[in-house]
């Protein structure tokens, strides 16, 4: 079984373990009252400082649009972040890509479908794209990869 899973990672590039839970074991999965936290630490694309005084600290948005990154996925791989001013430090941040501004709050299927210059980009590219975006209402001036 190992020998599969080693394959499988080498011929799909996985980097990420896996490790069974302590609470499931050959006893079986966990009683209802038993409570099992799965955690997942994003592998950072970039990391992205800020050195801003206090007053002109970078919004959220402010700061994808200066890196070319996904509010969205910034937002994910920074949980505890401040989006209306963001602190001095430095943030794990998605790969920079080509963004555009989302002008209304809307499903991503109707972001497309009302943004032909962005090109015949399918919804499948666009999740790809966009893994930390909700793809059911996106909000207006939040920044999404369009390519």
């Amino acid at each position: 079984m190992s020998q599969i899973w080693s394959n499988i990672r080498l011929n799909c590039g996985l980097t990420d373990t896996l490790a069974v839970h302590s609470a499931l074991d050959i006893r079986g999965p966990p009683l209802a009252n038993n409570s099992m936290t799965w955690s997942f630490t994003p592998q950072c694309g970039q990391n992205l400082t800020v050195a801003s005084p206090d007053w002109s600290a970078p919004s959220l948005y402010e700061f994808s649009l200066q890196h070319n990154v996904s509010s969205a996925g910034l937002a994910e791989y920074n949980p505890d972040i401040n989006s209306n001013g963001l602190d001095n430090g430095t943030y794990c941040a998605p790969l920079s890509c080509n963004i555009a501004m989302v002008d209304s709050d809307v499903g991503a299927s109707n972001f497309l479908a009302n943004h032909p210059e962005f090109g015949a980009i399918t919804i499948s590219q666009f999740l790809a794209w966009n893994p930390s975006a909700n793809a059911m209402q996106l909000f207006s001036g939040e920044y999404v990869c369009i390519g």
